[in-house]
């Protein structure tokens, strides 16, 4: 229990502390850990939305993806999108290292599953599901920007748009979803 309690009282803390979109001005900031809350409760939400329409989705495997799927950045903390793009192995490798700095107090096997899920969050149809949720989290955060006259944030929509509509090209539901929501977006 030793390497629980060390673990509880670590670093993962800090993703609360850690602020997205850090070199943007903002109107209010949003945590890292308040962006994973939204990303598994979206993508909890979403499941069963798409139990009722016949998928087959494991929901635990979800939500767990969902909860992990930032858990570097409080290690890393959150970096840019366009440097994630243009340095992405390096990012990897950054990723890597700063989940096994997290999970190091951790018993190997349990240290061992979270790595394993780290590493493979967004490779199967659940990770998909945390894929657009990620993207939405993002996206519905800059739309409140927009809302308060943060322009700041027009280009950075129009990306998370994009990639909305990228993942949802191959589900009906989530293609829908993309439909409604930019629809009632009315940015320029």
């Amino acid at each position: 229990m030793k390497s629980f309690i060390k673990f509880i009282l670590g670093s993962h803390r800090r993703l609360n502390n850690i602020i997205r979109f850090n070199t943007r001005i903002k109107t209010y900031n949003e945590s890292v850990a308040a962006h994973s809350f939204f990303v598994a409760f979206y993508s909890y939400i979403l499941a069963l939305y798409l139990k009722i329409n016949k998928f087959d989705i494991n929901i635990e495997k979800l939500l767990i993806k969902a909860l992990l799927h930032d858990i570097e950045e409080c290690i890393s903390g959150d970096i840019l999108t366009p440097f994630k793009k243009l340095m992405s192995k390096e990012y990897e490798q950054l990723g890597i290292l700063s989940v096994n700095e997290v999970t190091k107090d951790l018993y190997p096997s349990i240290r061992e599953k979270i790595i394993n899920i780290w590493a493979n969050c967004k490779k199967d149809f659940e990770g998909q599901i945390v894929d657009f949720c990620d993207d939405l989290s993002g996206y519905i955060y800059c739309l409140e920007q927009i809302k308060t006259g943060n322009t700041y944030f027009i280009d950075i929509i129009k990306d998370y748009k994009n990639r909305l509509i990228k993942v949802s090209q191959k589900n009906p539901i989530l293609k829908e979803i993309v439909k409604e929501l930019t629809k009632k977006e009315n940015i320029k």
